[in-house]
């Protein structure tokens, strides 16, 4: 009677684990997904600086993405390739950038275009479908009297659909980047003529193809990068002709880089690694090998069209790659390191955090997300050593009340289904490439579908490690074979919850403001999955493959003992 209510104790706890992980885990996932900046509010008493008044060094802008451009290939084709060579040396060239975290198309052109943070513009991932609501760029250009204008790019139609005046949205496919190219082109015929143009322009063969082939490694990735490069000096060298190019500012970017093999978003140099091209007047061709991130366009930006500075903007401006007058490079370079200041203040203020008189915005950012990291990771550290010691006491008095029917080949037959299963599960993790950082995570569906796969896997070794025991001399029947696996897998189940100890201590339960670090992150939800389908999956598996065996064994022993 003892064994069974173990075991229907055992199968309460399990499922109850499974349930609370796998609630817990998809609440994670949503909160990254729907996250919106909890401190917005402080963004209202944020005042643009007054940087005085400086005429545009072109009449229009023109932004060209190139999405999924890794930058060590781009440099490599140069050496290679003449198309690309000229196009990169008809401008100030900066090739030593960093993209934000995570580094997704969707959130990147949202820090492009506002200067700000993630967790300050309120874009997290790419499953994000609304407007953007806080200042940028094209805010400011749409107040100055510019026509905005879009080709290629349904998130910025979404982002600004309130300023937009044409966007011609082009389906993704073969052809995306030169259809989108000759539409953009054909938008700044229309209406440079008679009005200031602020035109962005989408290009997504690229990414399309490193995400089909699998990364930068193959053919097929550089053939298509080559093709888009050639495609955008044709329209620089169209403009050229047309006399377009004298009056319009084009800045040409990508948005991240690819893993080899993999995808993005994560942390590695190669995806986070970022270029800004710039061509046009008072722009002094040349590379430049000044490092810099995504907020940094923004103020450059505004440098050279004589604009104010976004309020959220915490970069600063880019100044050697332009024959400007020092007055105004100075009069940006101050007033973006104020305006920064003013804004990292204000959300300091709004959280309870002292950031100084630390003049550089991006160093006082610094110090906030940090202080907000730590806040709270001292009392998640002893409620989770609370629950562990308190785990082991109810553990160990288990034990003792069932040491006198514990055998030592019951015990080696658990360890040894454990390790089975550890060693399966993270073979076939391996093998099927499961998640190790957000670059190797192309949707949702797909990390499920691979952690399931993976479980089920080693559900069926721990089945069986269980399962062959009872075709052994060594036997113990089905009672004692069904407490054998119920046991393994609550052990099982408590390894994957030590995994997700580290982002659970430093950081909490749910994304919030500022960001986890994206690895940890990632473990944190991959060992949570694992837990929730340890019961939805490893246990019916696991129960079924040492059941029948169980069934086998004692058919086996029953005809030995008949013969």
């Amino acid at each position: 009677m003892k064994a069974y209510t173990y075991i229907v104790a055992v199968l309460v706890v399990v499922a109850l684990i499974s349930y609370t992980s796998g609630y817990t885990a998809l609440n994670a996932y949503k909160s990254w997904v729907d996250y919106s900046n909890p401190y917005a509010g402080a963004l209202e008493h944020v005042r643009y600086e007054d940087v005085g008044v400086f005429q545009p060094l072109a009449d229009n802008l023109v932004f060209i993405l190139l999405d999924g451009v890794t930058v060590d290939v781009l440099l490599d084709l140069r050496r290679s390739n003449s198309d690309v060579d000229r196009l990169l040396s008809m401008g100030a060239l900066y090739a030593n950038g960093l993209s934000i975290t995570p580094s997704y198309s969707v959130p990147a052109r949202a820090s492009i275009l506002t200067g700000a943070p993630p967790e300050i513009h309120g874009v997290s991932s790419n499953e994000y479908t609304g407007s953007l609501g806080v200042d940028s760029i094209v805010r400011v250009a749409w107040e100055r009297g510019y026509t905005i204008l879009c080709s290629g790019d349904g998130s910025f139609k979404r982002f600004f659909k309130d300023y937009i005046r044409e966007c011609v949205d082009i389906e993704e496919g073969a052809g995306h980047g030169a259809i989108s190219l000759a539409t953009g082109l054909d938008l700044l015929r229309r209406y440079s003529s008679t009005s200031k143009v602020f035109l962005w322009m989408g290009i997504a063969d690229v990414d399309m193809v490193g995400h089909k082939v699998g990364g930068p490694a193959g053919v097929e990735y550089k053939a298509t990068m080559v093709n888009i490069i050639r495609l955008t000096l044709e329209l620089v060298e169209t403009l050229m002709r047309e006399g377009l190019l004298n009056k319009t500012l084009l800045v040409i970017l990508n948005d991240h880089g690819f893993k080899r093999g993999g995808h993005h978003g994560g942390l590695e140099p190669e995806v986070r690694r970022v270029f800004t091209l710039f061509i046009g007047p008072h722009v002094k061709p040349g590379f430049y090998e000044t490092p810099f991130t995504q907020y940094d366009v923004t103020p450059t930006i505004s440098m050279l069209m004589g604009w104010r500075i976004p309020i959220v903007s915490i970069g600063r401006p880019l100044t050697e790659g332009f024959n400007i007058d020092s007055n105004r490079v100075t009069a940006y370079v101050e007033t973006s390191r104020t305006q920064g200041y003013n804004l990292v203040k204000a959300v300091a203020e709004m959280t309870g955090v002292e950031v100084g008189g630390i003049a550089d915005p991006l160093e006082a950012y610094s110090i906030l997300v940090e202080s907000k990291l730590r806040e709270g990771m001292y009392v998640r550290l002893v409620l989770a050593l609370a629950i562990i010691t308190s785990t082991l006491l109810v553990a160990l008095l288990l034990l003792r009340t069932a040491r006198h029917s514990i055998g030592k080949v019951d015990i080696v037959v658990v360890a040894l289904s454990i390790i089975a299963f550890e060693a399966f599960y993270w073979l076939a993790y391996t093998a099927i490439r499961g998640p190790w950082s957000l670059s190797d995570i192309y949707s949702f569906d797909e990390v499920v579908s691979k952690i399931r796969a993976s479980t089920a896997v080693g559900g069926l070794a721990l089945g069986l490690t269980i399962g062959v025991a009872e075709i052994t001399p060594y036997r113990s029947g089905f009672r004692r074979a069904l407490v054998r696996a119920l046991t393994a897998i609550a052990i099982v189940m408590v390894i994957g919850l030590l995994y997700s100890l580290p982002t659970i201590i430093t950081y909490g339960l749910t994304v919030r403001f500022p960001f986890p670090d994206w690895s940890n992150a990632v473990l944190y939800f991959t060992s949570l999955m694992r837990v929730a389908f340890t019961g939805f999956t490893v246990l019916p598996i696991a129960l079924a493959t040492s059941i029948t065996l169980t069934v086998i064994g004692a058919h086996l022993f029953r005809r030995l003992k008949m013969g």
